[in-house]
């Protein structure tokens, strides 16, 4: 994946949204497991950080068909976005 699309914002999104497809066509077995993919997905620096964020802030019906289901992939993805953005201030306060 990282081949795929590292350092193509356009590509990063797409992969958010591939990955959101997935989850809504399999969400009962899969969409639990949704912060874990994420952290594994920013490890690996797969998807930026930006790319992340800008992702959970705008959900929408592009990738999937119901606009519900995505807001509810997104407050599956909170606690993930949450200790993001966490790290993210504690980044800026050690500067």
């Amino acid at each position: 994946f990282k081949k795929m699309v590292i350092g193509d914002e356009k590509a990063e999104k797409a992969f958010l949204g591939g990955l959101e497809r997935l989850l809504a066509v399999h969400r009962p077995n899969l969409l639990k497991h949704l912060p874990a993919i994420l952290q594994s997905v920013y490890n690996s620096d797969i998807v930026s950080e930006e790319c992340l964020i800008e992702w959970y802030e705008k959900p929408s019906k592009r990738y999937i068909s119901e606009k519900e289901v995505a807001v509810k992939v997104r407050q599956v993805a909170k606690p993930f976005i949450d200790w993001l953005q966490q790290e993210e201030e504690d980044e800026e306060e050690e500067e």
